[in-house]
């Protein structure tokens, strides 16, 4: 069953088909790996007016973290498989981001809780501080977290797996 809002950017066409193919692939996934749950969708805000925003596959239930993994590695591969198998059935790219058990929403929180405490020890120490190498999607919750924080700058440096972000003081 779909459960985006009414009110909304899903209320297009392409979206509900793109939601309901999420929805019967997520629970397929599930039934095929022996798991039991519930997989819920909805539409998530877009960060930019210009970007759409992707939709949110959430799958629900006990005993899921395996589905996590360490450093949300299996997490991180069902949501490309997700996107994968969606983009070939509805015929384009699909934009949306798969959480299991609340562990993204969780890693948000986490992620801007750390953002600011590294961008104040940068500016107070006035010292460029190394985050640890994430992922991109991490990266982009940190940069949003402190696109607005006086006194600290941030970008991304590395290649591949070993890429982060480097708070760095202003003034």
């Amino acid at each position: 069953m779909n459960h985006l809002p009414e009110s909304s950017h899903a209320g297009t066409e392409a979206d509900s088909i793109a939601a309901e193919c999420a929805q019967r692939i997520a629970e397929d996934l599930l039934r095929l790996m022996d798991f039991t749950g519930t997989v819920r969708i909805s539409q998530t805000a877009a960060v930019h007016p210009e970007e759409s925003a992707p939709l949110m596959v959430e799958m629900l239930g006990d005993d899921l973290q395996e589905l996590v993994g360490p450093k949300a590695e299996v997490l991180n591969a069902l949501q490309l498989l997700l996107r994968a198998l969606v983009a070939r059935e509805i015929g384009a790219p699909a934009n949306l981001l798969l959480d299991i058990g609340g562990y993204r929403a969780h890693r948000v929180e986490q992620l801007n809780r750390l953002a600011l405490r590294m961008a104040e020890q940068a500016v107070e120490q006035q010292k460029i501080i190394k985050m640890e190498p994430m992922p991109a999607f991490e990266r982009r919750l940190v940069h949003l977290a402190l696109r607005e924080f006086e006194g600290a700058r941030t970008q991304s440096e590395g290649e591949g797996d070993l890429r982060r972000v480097v708070i760095s003081p202003t003034t």
